[in-house]
């Protein structure tokens, strides 16, 4: 994450989104600070305006799973569930 000297707090929320009766889940952190420079990508998707970082992780299937890598299709899913 970029900008680590203003110290901002990083927040983290697990996010899911349902498809077709299909749960997928996601785990966003975020950084949001008004000294942060702006996230071009958050700003090209037509968002409100955003100062700082974004990561999003896929969950696994179970409770218990950590993060699993992102497949072709999560795309979509992460920007909806971003957006949201």
């Amino acid at each position: 994450m970029k900008e680590p000297y203003l110290q901002p707090r990083i927040h983290d929320a697990i996010v899911t989104v349902e498809v077709g009766g299909i749960k997928h889940r996601y785990h966003i952190f975020v950084k949001n600070h008004r000294r942060l420079t702006i996230n071009e990508v958050i700003e090209g998707m037509g968002l409100p305006s955003w100062k700082g970082d974004i990561v999003v992780m896929r969950k696994g299937n179970r409770p218990e799973d950590e993060v699993v890598g992102l497949r072709a299709g999560d795309a979509q899913l992460v920007d909806f569930a971003v957006a949201k």
